[in-house]
């Protein structure tokens, strides 16, 4: 990291007409919504010869400067209620209850060590993602909070399937762009975690969106999004052997370290669209845009989704030394369908029940 920039560029050329740019991050200069709002600068640049206007919508989570963050999180500081109760019941939470109650990994088929990441690409159209939409607004939820109930109950599924047993599932999502409340919440500036769900939780898949879409709201609008915040600052006042002690602790107690990383990096625009209604880079077209995200060992697996041009993007990154090919195949299939049954268990939720 001392010797070379925090990221990197790489032009692949796939055939005559069609070629892949990528940028690669590291993760202390950049999370997903930062990376993006660097490339769309790059492209304004590259397009106009000067950066342009870099504001973002209305409905994308605002970028801060670093100095503008911290400012911004000093001032909502005062507007958490109990906010060192909450502090000190989050560290007794995660240090003493997650401790007696571990959440339950997913099934992996390999225990290599390897430094190596693979990933799948897939998507839904705009019509399959409309109707998701609609559906989860049928009762109050939100496109997110569905990408979420619905991961659950995979993890659930995918253990069975290899007759693994699954109690407490937790899930880190450290990006909420679905509610007008967070949308000027930095991505990993806030990295909370999703509420953890029983058996019970997920046995009926209406019931279990109704309960995500609550406490994910809940989370933000309590304060303990702030809260935790301000714990990762704390942290990273610690001398950097006290860090590395603390990581390896998280580690191998396995806090804070949960069975899946979801990011969901919401609608992505890169720039004014061209002639062809997409936007562009020189003479190009940009057909389509997707995130990879790091996995650690803990997880071994984590997937990113946002919306471009109408289509949703999921990515499932995995480590080989972890997950075989064929079984992330697997997973990422049964992930699919499971949102796809959503639909279908809400429009059976709507339907009236027979004598109405």
């Amino acid at each position: 990291m001392k010797k070379e920039l925090p990221f990197r560029v790489l032009l692949l050329k796939g055939n005559e007409v069609e070629s892949s740019l990528i940028f690669s991050f590291h993760h202390y200069s950049a999370d997903a919504l930062r990376a993006l709002r660097f490339v769309k600068e790059v492209i304004n640049w590259y397009n106009s010869g000067s950066p342009g206007d870099a504001s973002l919508p209305e409905d994308t989570p605002a970028c801060h400067r670093r100095d503008e963050l911290l400012q911004w999180i000093q001032s909502s500081k005062a507007r958490v209620r109990y906010y060192y109760p909450k502090i000190i019941s989050r560290l007794f939470h995660r240090f003493v209850i997650s401790l007696a109650s571990p959440p339950s990994r997913i099934f992996h088929d390999r225990s290599e060590s390897s430094g190596e990441v693979a990933f799948l690409h897939r998507s839904m159209s705009p019509p399959e993602l409309g109707q998701i939409d609609a559906k989860s607004k049928s009762v109050n939820a939100t496109v997110n909070d569905l990408l979420l109930a619905a991961c659950f109950r995979t993890i659930e599924k995918w253990n069975h399937l290899h007759g693994k047993a699954s109690k407490k599932i937790s899930i880190m999502v450290p990006v909420d762009v679905g509610r007008q409340a967070s949308q000027h919440i930095v991505s990993n500036q806030l990295s909370y975690v999703s509420p953890a769900t029983m058996p019970k939780d997920r046995e009926d898949p209406v019931a279990l969106l109704r309960k995500v879409s609550r406490k994910s709201a809940r989370v933000i609008r309590n304060g303990n999004a702030f809260s935790m915040i301000y714990f990762t600052y704390f942290l990273g006042c610690l001398s950097f052997s006290i860090m590395k002690i603390v990581g390896w602790l998280f580690i191998a107690t396995r806090v804070y370290i949960d069975t899946f990383l979801l990011t969901n990096a919401g609608i992505i625009r890169l720039g004014e669209k061209g002639a062809a209604g997409l936007p562009r880079i020189g003479t190009a077209r940009i057909v389509d845009i997707s995130g990879v995200t790091p996995v650690v060992t803990p997880w071994g697996m984590g997937m990113v989704t946002g919306v471009y041009n109408g289509n949703l993007n999921m990515v499932l990154t995995y480590r080989p030394s972890r997950f075989s090919p064929e079984k992330a195949k697997m997973f990422f299939d049964l992930y699919q369908q499971e949102i796809r049954d959503y639909v279908v268990a809400l429009e059976s939720d709507l339907l009236p029940s027979p004598g109405n």
